[in-house]
């Protein structure tokens, strides 16, 4: 009969052999997860010489553009290095493209093939804004470990995009149009500290910022200012409370542009219920505004780099730096109705957090605000005519509307619906409207934040703006 093993001894032995199991256990697989800066090209074929530019949303503030891809032929060389083989190599860019008509790429792995085909669609920015970018996808042939190639070439003429980067992975990810690169690649968990910072932001509802912040905002604006006098000499400061102006108009419109400014201000405090104390910039908003055309197609291309200068102005962020440049106005009032609309943008982009809100909401608040602000004051107003127009089209024709809430360009129809869709809201209740606002810049989609704020879809909203209107029209 053999030795007894004692409890104890006979625990050492479980543990020696769960130990044994466990060093036996094959590791897990390695993923392939990887970001790629568009940045990092190895070599190229373009006729711009710098393709490299910086562009705030983009990750790590830099993406390629500046005219790569117009030509067909034109190309990217990238070196990738994959940590093990994969059946399929799917890639994931993040691109954005504001010419009408989509572009074209194809992928080469390893120079070897014809390679493979992704369309680009536009997204009506070339990558100033969240918004304006979007990801694409493709999936290449099987692929060893180790070291590659990876050419991205044009295929088009006229076919320009920018290009922030790409995502190598195994599988197709989930790449919704809002999502960082940084989530996509798996480095930031969406629930992390940006979203922390989120929540800060809406208890304080001004987004946090510095007496440094607002010094190196101001020297930053005094310089694209010295530019602008190189095109416009007659270009002066105008300094109110909440306002750097930069006028090349007479000095005799001062006192009525800053008092106008101050206005407009106050109203988008009302709009949201703010209290009047309330500054929701880094410092002070700028604003440079342009009597001559010609001057202001110059600053809006060779000083801002925008691509804008048939616009009637537009509205510019950077990090916590916000100017509105304005002067493609054939009269005054379309002057102020312009400035009224871009301000309401700006004001939203520092409004809780710089996370954008959809494009029917956006316009929607921008059209309702010019109507609030200059229809007291006499102006007969654009706004209200597409309003109107909206209203009588909607009904008569008995359209479907459901595509304004949708990411697409709104045109000139679009935009009486949203300001429509946008005023039946506030008029049903302004406190649930402020809420839906706040709600979609804690990160919920527009479909949420209704559900949550007032108990309705997004289809629901459009019956019963309908009705209302059609009620109305009797």
């Amino acid at each position: 009969m053999g030795k007894r093993c004692t409890p104890a001894a006979f625990a050492l032995l479980l543990l020696l052999a769960a130990g044994a199991c466990m060093a036996a256990e094959p590791k897990p697989p390695v993923e392939i997860r990887a970001w790629v800066e568009a940045e990092d090209f190895v070599s190229k074929q373009c006729q711009s010489d710098s393709l490299v530019r910086i562009m705030y949303p983009a990750s790590g503030g830099r993406a390629v553009g500046n005219g790569w891809g117009n030509s067909k032929g034109d190309w990217l060389k990238y070196n990738i290095d994959l940590p093990r083989v994969a059946l399929e190599l799917w890639v994931t860019l993040r691109v954005a493209r504001l010419t009408a008509g989509g572009a074209e790429l194809r992928l080469v792995l390893d120079g070897k093939g014809p390679g493979v085909r992704v369309s680009v669609p536009t997204t009506y920015g070339w990558g100033r804004q969240d918004r304006d970018w979007q990801y694409v996808q493709v999936a290449l042939a099987s692929v060893s470990e180790g070291k590659h190639t990876l050419e991205i070439h044009s295929e088009r003429d006229n076919g320009a995009i920018s290009l922030d980067g790409f995502l190598l992975s195994m599988y197709r990810v989930k790449a919704d149009k809002g999502t960082s690169p940084a989530v996509l690649a798996g480095k930031e968990a969406p629930s992390d500290k940006a979203r922390s910072d989120d929540e800060a932001r809406v208890a304080q509802v001004v987004m946090p910022t510095s007496p440094l912040q607002a010094a190196v905002n101001r020297k930053y604006a005094e310089a694209l200012a010295e530019k602008g006098k190189q095109i416009a000499p007659a270009l002066h400061l105008i300094e109110t409370p909440h306002f750097l102006i930069y006028s090349s108009w007479s000095p005799g419109q001062d006192k009525a542009l800053s008092e106008n400014m101050e206005g407009i201000y106050s109203a988008m405090l009302k709009q949201f219920a703010l209290p009047p104390q309330t500054n929701v910039w880094a410092g002070k908003c700028v604003l440079y505004v342009f009597w001559e055309k010609s001057h202001y197609q110059a600053f809006a291309t060779r000083v801002m780099e925008t691509d804008y200068a048939r616009a009637a102005g537009f509205q510019y962020h950077r990090g916590h730096f916000v100017c509105i440049v304005i002067g493609n106005t054939p009269t005054r009032d379309w002057f102020y109705e312009i400035l009224v609309h871009e301000s309401s943008h700006a004001f939203l982009a520092r409004y809780i957090n710089p996370r954008p809100v959809p494009d029917w909401i956006n316009e929607g608040i921008a059209e309702t605000l010019v109507c609030d602000v200059l229809e007291p004051k006499g102006v007969r107003t654009q706004a209200r005519n597409k309003l109107l127009s909206a209203c009588r089209t909607a009904v008569r024709e008995r359209r479907d509307i459901s595509h304004v809430f949708k990411e697409v360009r709104l045109v000139a129809y679009d935009y009486g619906l949203a300001q429509g869709l946008v005023q039946f809201l506030i008029a049903s209740d302004r406190r649930a409207f402020i809420t839906m606002v706040r709600l979609i810049k804690q990160g919920k989609s527009d479909e949420e934040a209704l559900r949550e704020a007032y108990s309705i879809s997004r289809e629901q909203l459009a019956e019963r703006w309908l009705r209302t209107v059609a009620d109305k029209s009797r």
